[in-house]
């Protein structure tokens, strides 16, 4: 299990629950639009600023291509965790 958490800025208030739910949104479409499947099936929740993505993948090559998704979507107020498994 691969577990990571990226902080942009520590000392930063939490975007509210609406855009959390559009971040949310964001994240989970763009991961959706990968063109490796098996990218396509990690689960996305964004809450009080944190960037949470969970699921299994069959290689670490494809954690790296979620990672790289959600981290573009990264800003001053979110921090991304990440808990994935590789199988």
């Amino acid at each position: 299990m691969i577990t990571a958490l990226h902080d942009a800025h520590s000392n930063v208030l939490p975007p509210s629950d609406s855009s959390s739910s559009i971040l949310d949104q964001r994240i989970q479409l763009a991961l959706s639009k990968s063109p490796y499947r098996p990218v396509r099936s990690i689960q996305c929740r964004v809450h009080e600023g944190l960037i949470m993505l969970q699921g299994t993948l069959p290689n670490y090559h494809c954690v790296q291509i979620a990672i790289a998704i959600a981290k573009a979507h990264l800003n001053s107020e979110t921090q991304l965790r990440v808990n994935l498994k590789v199988e």
